[in-house]
């Protein structure tokens, strides 16, 4: 009874947020202290999925709930198993596992998020100008918290319940947070979670990486990426391509080199570097595996890349130190750059000032060309 009415208290529309989480926090406590028989548990777990299918408004409560309530059974550690534990003894594993399999809850959620999505985007232009941390759709929650709860609530049953995310649900995750966001935060959500999921153990279906980084990642425009975008490349360029290095023990062809080629290109230099640095580890790691022409190729293209980033735009020579610029960070060799007119960038007109300011990140970057060149020379 007193259960019941913590829950009806919690789930009153008049109830205020901070009531709700305190009858849903009492809720959980009896739960776990009063409740030895896991029939009662898994009662309300079935409760908590059938609010969340009738009624979208109270879906982060009832991911909260059924988080809390799996979290009551005993986590399975690496060195037990199922012939050694007490009959009574329940893993979490377990019971997320029988809940997947009874309402697909990995499916329910990634449904819901799309759902929620398509009413926010149902709104159109007139949410440009709002905060996605202020914005509150149902009153309770910000925008924000509806999306990282969604996303937090997945991984947990993914995790904890040692499932994968199958295709489907991967590339609808994909579209309605990276093609089709509200916000831009919307994207910077969906890059960071994808980007976890490719940690050292995968929660992502292994046999779909390839095909998902070709289909999804590799077809952005580079214009989108942030630098946690970079990371979410990185990780899937990684597990793809020293994947087949490790499993093969043949020459490879790296998958997604061309995009790689156009972050090197693109306007934003830390982007730019990364996807440098990214190129650089790839050949150090899988050398062996790449081929003799591939690896020339890379080189050459790398010093290609490199020599047009130290272009001295008066002399249009490669500059080395001391390398100078402007605030803008456009680069000028030493020798020219006593020799420009009103002490002035060639290229945007701005004043170099009294003192030029030297430009060290391009002194390193001819660092490396000299040690490129090197490992060209010697491959060659």
């Amino acid at each position: 009874k007193v259960l019941k009415l913590f829950w009806t208290v919690a789930c009153c529309a008049d109830t205020s947020t901070e009531i709700m989480n305190q009858a849903f926090s009492a809720h959980l406590k009896i739960l776990d202290r009063s409740c030895s028989q896991n029939r009662e548990k898994n009662r309300w777990l079935d409760k908590c999925v059938e609010e969340l299918e009738a009624n979208p408004k109270w879906a982060l409560p009832a991911m909260r709930q059924i988080k809390g309530i799996c979290s009551l059974y005993q986590e399975q550690l690496a060195n037990d198993t199922l012939n050694h534990r007490a009959s009574t003894v329940v893993y979490r594993k377990e019971v997320i596992d029988m809940f997947q399999k009874k309402h697909a809850l990995v499916i329910l959620i990634v449904d819901n998020l799309t759902q929620y999505m398509a009413c926010i985007r149902a709104s159109g232009d007139s949410l440009a100008n709002f905060d996605p941390n202020v914005f509150s759709p149902d009153g309770r929650y910000s925008h924000t918290d509806q999306i990282s709860e969604r996303l937090s609530f997945l991984l947990f049953l993914l995790r904890d319940g040692s499932l994968w995310l199958c295709a489907p649900q991967a590339k609808q995750i994909w579209q309605c947070l990276v093609e089709e966001p509200v916000f831009s935060s919307d994207r910077e959500h969906g890059f960071g979670w994808f980007s976890s999921l490719m940690g050292d153990e995968t929660d992502l279906e292994p046999e779909f990486h390839r095909g998902f980084f070709e289909s999804k990642l590799t077809k952005l425009d580079p214009a989108l990426l942030s630098e946690t975008g970079m990371e979410c490349f990185e990780r899937f360029f990684k597990s793809v391509n020293y994947k087949e290095k490790n499993t093969k023990g043949k020459l490879i062809h790296l998958v997604g080199l061309d995009f790689c080629w156009k972050l090197v290109q693109c306007t934003n230099t830390k982007l730019s570097v990364k996807a440098s640095n990214l190129l650089k580890e790839t050949y150090a790691n899988c050398g062996q595996s790449l081929g003799n022409d591939q690896i020339r190729k890379m080189l050459q293209r790398l010093i290609k890349e490199k020599v047009k980033d130290l272009e001295c735009p008066v002399c249009l020579e490669e500059a080395a130190a001391p390398i100078f610029s402007c605030k803008e960070m456009h680069v000028i060799c030493s020798l020219c750059s006593g020799k420009v007119k009103n002490n002035t960038c060639p290229v945007c007109r701005c004043s170099y000032g009294k003192e030029k300011m030297r430009h060290r990140f391009a002194e390193k970057i001819s660092e490396e060309l000299k040690q490129m060149r090197k490992e060209l020379a010697e491959f060659n």
